[in-house]
């Protein structure tokens, strides 16, 4: 079996690679993941990998994300324009988000990148 992919025009700093480790579903990235997994949707804070913020699902599909912890959160697009705002939640609906790829900011300062499909 041959795997290959065939590029055409790139945006820059934009990285594309499989959603999951060995899946067949391609996604654009905004942080290139060279050498790690694609599978895990946690960020490191500064403390232990306990306080990690994990977001899921991710990608979202049906409108609504959760997170692992209360958190305060911010949702914006690439272009820097905020779609969501909401403080002390363990969730988000985002059903009225278009789809597109997304950063999620915890008040703490984590960040996530997410997919709306």
């Amino acid at each position: 079996m041959i795997d290959y992919l065939a590029f055409g025009s790139q945006i820059d700093d934009i990285s594309y690679g499989r959603e999951t480790d060995g899946g067949t579903a391609w996604i654009a990235y905004i942080v290139s993941t060279p050498g790690y997994s694609n599978t895990l949707t946690a960020i490191q804070g500064l403390g232990s990998a306990d306080e990690s913020l994990i977001v899921y699902p991710n990608p979202v599909q049906y409108g609504v994300m959760h997170f692992n912890k209360v958190i305060s959160v911010r949702l914006y697009d690439m272009t820097g324009r905020m779609w969501k705002e909401s403080r002390d939640v363990q969730e988000l609906d985002v059903h009225d988000v278009p789809p597109g790829i997304y950063i999620l900011k915890s008040g703490a300062g984590e960040m996530a990148k997410i997919v709306k499909q």
